[in-house]
């Protein structure tokens, strides 16, 4: 298809040359180096919580949220990270602007600590999380309103999977599903939270790559 056009001398505007062992590895990013610091600013987008209630279990789904944590190099593309955020069903419409009646909302509280991989134009992670799930019953009318919380402390698991754009941006899908809820005693009780994020990773320390000429 190229064999007319200038372009078939080219090369992509991103292509690094690493040598590994006896291989060239092509990538479109550089190998991100051992001591490499990073603050990490994600945006949950699309929201699903999967929480116990006063009678049963619920499956919500919104919008909105914020993360933020860091992420360190230990060795070159794989890093530790630590990151806490909150998210939940915030973007139901009817949940506003009614005089009287009921409504739910579903929110999470988290912290999580991950081990991960960098690879070219892919991350992801697996590693630990302790997670708030509430749920709230709210009613209301003109004069007064009150609700029933139900909330539930759980640890489970973390994992991401993300695609880089760019120096900085990242989408990614994040899975923590629960199994052991501590509140009151610890019983195994499945809830999970999955998101879809816009993360941005913000240098703090950056080693640069070694060049070979």
């Amino acid at each position: 298809v190229l064999f007319r056009s200038p372009k078939r001398y080219s090369y992509p505007s991103r292509i690094y040359l690493e040598y590994k062992d006896t291989n060239i590895i092509v990538n479109h990013y550089p190998p991100t180096r051992k001591g490499t610091f990073n603050w990490h600013l994600a945006f949950p987008t699309v929201n699903f919580i999967h929480l116990k209630t006063i009678r049963n279990y619920e499956s919500n789904a919104g919008a909105l949220g914020l993360e933020s944590g860091f992420d360190y190099f230990y060795k070159d593309n794989r890093y530790l990270s630590v990151y806490a955020g909150i998210a939940g069903d915030y973007s139901i419409p009817d949940k506003v602007n009614r005089i009287e009646g009921e409504f739910q909302t579903s929110t999470t509280t988290f912290i999580n600590v991950r081990n991960n991989y960098d690879i070219g134009c892919f991350n992801w992670g697996y590693g630990l999380n302790i997670s708030n799930l509430v749920w709230q019953n709210i009613f209301f009318n003109r004069t007064s309103n009150y609700r029933i919380i139900k909330d539930n402390i759980c640890l489970g698991f973390s994992f991401i999977a993300s695609y880089r754009f760019g120096d900085v941006f990242q989408i990614g899908l994040l899975y923590q599903p629960d199994f052991l809820n501590l509140m009151v005693h610890p019983e195994i009780d499945y809830q999970h939270y999955i998101t879809i994020e816009l993360a941005w990773k913000i240098h703090l320390k950056k080693v640069l790559s070694k060049q070979i000429f």
